[in-house]
């Protein structure tokens, strides 16, 4: 837009001001860029984090529910029935159980895609009105270059 000037017409000096506000306007779009996309990582990290917390608890409930740890200070042959009373016992626990993790799991799944697509739409959305700040100043770059410097908005051919 600049380069193409015909600096007999127009104020090179003021030229080369518009070109420099041009270029820090990029680098200004570019720090937002920046940011949209530190905001994901953040929300992103933080929602794995919550994530893995919670699946972790539900591991950790999960994992409690082992079989063969009931035969620990038991001997099969002396006290088999000590053994049938723990196993018994412990069907009875996790009876229950199991529907609860199934539907807690179930639970952190849905949450976890709504939180994936709140993060998602968050970036777009702030991607988008950082590159619709770009395109708001190109007009005014353009205002400045011809009413200011006297110089044409040209666009270059091939």
């Amino acid at each position: 837009m600049i380069g193409a000037q015909n600096t007999s017409v127009a104020d090179a000096q003021c030229m080369q001001f518009i070109a420099t506000a041009v270029n820090e306007t990029v680098n200004v779009i570019g720090v937002g860029y920046t940011k949209c996309i530190n905001a994901a990582d953040e929300a992103l990290g933080d929602i794995v984090l919550s994530y893995y917390g919670s699946i972790g608890a539900l591991e950790q409930t999960a994992s409690n529910a082992t079989l063969l740890d009931v035969f620990r200070g038991e001997n099969v042959f002396y006290t088999p029935d000590n053994i049938v009373a723990k196993l018994r016992q412990r069907l009875t626990d996790h009876t229950y159980d199991v529907p609860t993790i199934t539907g807690e799991l179930k639970s952190q799944y849905i949450g976890l895609i709504a939180n994936l697509t709140a993060i998602r739409n968050s970036y777009i959305g702030c991607m988008t009105d950082t590159e619709l700040a770009f395109r708001n100043y190109i007009p005014l770059a353009q205002q400045q270059l011809s009413m200011i410097c006297g110089g044409e908005v040209s666009i270059p051919e091939n």
